[in-house]
């Protein structure tokens, strides 16, 4: 009798774990502090020490909720020391609560780990360990990163860091986020991305030997003709954005607010002839101030809408190389400075131009201008500033 209820007892416990951890495993909403230990695998991970430990904590995390479908992550208050990439999937919502901060370093402690150059990766990391397999927008779906309060990533001006890559994705959110401190690379690297919006975020802060082509958020292509977005895990099929909302942020003391510096083509009949568009940018309600370069540096776009932004302090405020009608320009705020168009190299407000890529892209054919009168009609009043 003793046996049998013993042995009941046994199976009744083993059930009962067995539940919990399917319970655990569909879970989607958790919530982290700087001192919440290491899960799953990663616990026994030789590279995991006091340099790494943030790293491997919310990697831990990312892939719970990779495995469940998706969910919420939330942050709470406190400092983050992130060493490596930590990838997102579909589905994800982060939250990062008033007084988070996240600090990028390069010294994981160990030799056998080696620092990467960014914090997130918009992609799930099963892609990401495929060799040239992510295409078009079909990578990570309706991702958030959200701030409440004060959050901050600073990027502590380490050479070639980036504080967010998203490349073959679709509907991402980045929202109350203030980034610092970049060196040569950038806050936001932006690839192939359909449906992204970026607002309420604060850009301050770069190097001093940081070149001056370098922009807070950088709209590419990857391209194996450019070098633009050098992602192993990528195809390099030279996919543009589309449908890209910045609005009601800060870009102060940097090279370049918001821009593109390479432009890429697609083959017809043995000639470099069809132009990846990024299409449908708006950016509006942004100032840009203490600008050594360019607020906004338009390199093949498509449809495009600069509204009420205010340029401060701005070595020049805006660049056309290769952009398509339609273009609308409102309600802008140059301050006192005289609103000039040139067709030259002079410091200006505007410059507008043809264009073909010195360097790395340049097999691509040159691009042009391409507005209607009302577009130019636009440029050149650029409605009074009012």
């Amino acid at each position: 009798m003793k046996k049998k209820i013993t042995l009941l007892f046994l199976i009744l416990a083993f059930a009962f774990v067995l539940f919990n951890q399917k319970a655990y495993a569909k879970q989607k909403n958790f919530i982290v502090g700087p001192k919440t230990a290491v899960t799953g695998k990663y616990k026994k991970s030789q590279s995991l020490n006091k340099k790494t430990r943030h790293y491997f904590m919310l990697r831990s995390y990312m892939d719970k909720l990779e495995k469940n479908g998706g969910g919420k992550l939330t942050i709470k208050k406190g400092t983050y020391t992130i060493t490596n990439i930590l990838y997102v999937p579909s589905n994800v919502t982060i939250q990062f609560n008033n007084g988070v901060k996240f600090i990028k370093s390069k010294n994981t402690g160990k030799a056998r780990i080696k620092a990467a150059d960014g914090i997130f990766q918009v992609v799930p990391y099963k892609l990401s360990q495929k060799k040239r397999k992510g295409k078009g927008y079909d990578g990570s779906i309706n991702v958030k990163f959200i701030g409440k309060g004060k959050v901050t990533f600073d990027l502590k001006n380490i050479k070639n860091s980036k504080a967010i890559v998203t490349a073959h994705c679709q509907n991402v959110l980045i929202d109350n986020i203030t980034f610092l401190n970049m060196n040569t690379g950038h806050f936001l690297e932006v690839d192939a991305t359909k449906n992204l919006t970026v607002r309420n975020c604060t850009f301050e802060g770069v190097a001093a030997e940081s070149p001056y082509t370098k922009e807070a958020i950088n709209i590419d292509t990857p391209d194996p003709l450019t070098g633009g977005v050098n992602l192993s895990w990528s195809s390099l099929d030279r996919t543009p954005e589309s449908d890209v909302l910045i609005e009601k942020c800060t870009f102060s003391n940097l090279q370049r607010g918001i821009g593109t510096h390479k432009y890429s083509q697609k083959e017809l009949n043995g000639k470099w002839a069809i132009n990846c568009y990024h299409e449908n940018i708006t950016i509006q309600n942004n100032t840009f101030s203490n600008i050594k370069n360019t607020g906004i540096f338009m390199l093949n776009w498509k449809s495009v809408k600069i509204l009420e932004n205010t340029f401060l302090k701005c070595n020049l405020c805006m660049n056309f190389r290769g952009v398509q009608a339609p273009v609308d320009i409102y309600h802008n705020d140059f301050g006192d400075s005289d609103v000039v168009q040139t067709f030259r190299g002079d410091k200006k407000l505007i410059y507008y131009m043809a264009y073909k890529s010195p360097g790395k892209g340049s097999d691509y054919s040159p691009i042009y201008n391409n507005l209607s009168f009302t577009d130019l009609d636009g440029l050149l009043e650029l409605n009074n500033r009012s």
